[in-house]
């Protein structure tokens, strides 16, 4: 949906949540096809964060930003990606739960 959207900027994307009122965005670096190995323009979190390494996730919420990526690539995301708060990928199931469990329900 991001890419139909033309989502390729955090304000972008959190002006969207806020329009459609969404709590919060996950973004992978697969492609729409999960591919694991995928070119830079269709690499929405390389896009998002200037985070280039193979793995790692972003949420984002209208106030706050996370990337979470595995160890081997905690300082590079520091340097790449300056606009986020990084964790470590095994917290994005935590925090994940957090979110959905802190969700209205109607």
């Amino acid at each position: 949906m991001l890419e139909k959207l033309a989502m390729n900027s955090l304000k972008k994307i959190k002006s969207f949540l806020k329009k459609n009122n969404i709590d919060v965005c996950l973004i992978s670096k697969n492609n729409k096809f999960l591919n694991e190995f995928v070119e830079n323009k269709e690499n929405l979190l390389l896009k998002i964060s200037k985070f280039s390494g193979s793995l790692g996730f972003a949420i984002i919420k209208e106030n706050i930003q996370y990337l979470y990526v595995d160890g081997r690539y905690t300082q590079q995301a520091k340097i790449q990606s300056k606009k986020f708060i990084i964790k470590d990928l095994p917290f994005l199931k935590k925090d994940l739960s957090k979110i959905i469990k802190s969700k209205k329900k109607v």
